[in-house]
């Protein structure tokens, strides 16, 4: 039973310790502010606008976040976060790559509300995943899958298209902040820098030109 106590106390002085790390930086919320602009006031009017759409999920749950890209007649870009979503996995037993598969749904699901909410004209669309089964299953259109990837794949393809979806590293996946956490600072730097969205990939898939 000592044993077993003494195994414990590491555990536990790590679990307080990371409890006050985020009490102290409790205080930092109070000064966080939330962009309402999209675009800013010195921008200009954009010449091609993109929304990015990036998804993830664990055994913890599943989410997703989106990004809208500006570029205006300078050539450069602004990038922001639009929103963000994240559920808890179901009670019903899923795989990973399920999981995965229902995040990716989730960001066709947004961005068909975004395009009802949002207002811009010629908006293109790009999605990423960090599960290359995903991957897999959006760029089969010969294989039978079962009911369950079955329906969820349909709903992909019926509103966007494979070419549209590109697979990223998790650890550069910004989703994929939702499961490991964040401190206040970097819950910052998500929301006021769209850097992960823009830098990242600005070269990987060329801004759509109109």
């Amino acid at each position: 039973m000592s044993r077993k106590c003494r195994l414990g106390r590491p555990d536990q002085r790590s679990a307080e310790a990371k409890g006050e790390q985020w009490r102290n930086e409790l205080r930092l919320l109070e000064g966080l502010k939330i962009p309402r602009r999209y675009k800013p006031e010195e921008f200009g009017d954009p010449k091609a606008i993109e929304l990015r759409h990036f998804s993830d999920a664990s055994q913890a749950g599943y989410r997703q976040c989106c990004y809208l890209r500006l570029l205006n007649e300078s050539d450069q870009a602004h990038c922001s976060l639009v929103m963000g979503k994240s559920r808890v996995t179901p009670l019903k037993s899923v795989t990973i790559p399920g999981l995965e598969l229902t995040a990716a749904v989730v960001s066709v699901r947004v961005s068909q509300w975004l395009g009802h909410e949002l207002d811009y004209q010629d908006v293109t669309e790009f999605f990423w995943t960090d599960s290359k089964v995903v991957m897999g299953y959006i760029n089969n259109v010969t294989r039978r899958f079962h009911i369950f990837v079955a329906n969820r794949v349909q709903q992909i393809h019926e509103h966007t298209r494979a070419k549209q979806w590109h697979y990223i590293d998790t650890h550069s996946n910004p989703a994929d902040a939702a499961s490991r956490g964040l401190t206040a600072k970097q819950l910052e730097m998500i929301i006021t820098d769209g850097s992960v969205a823009l830098a990242s990939y600005g070269t990987l898939v060329p801004i759509k030109q109109k």
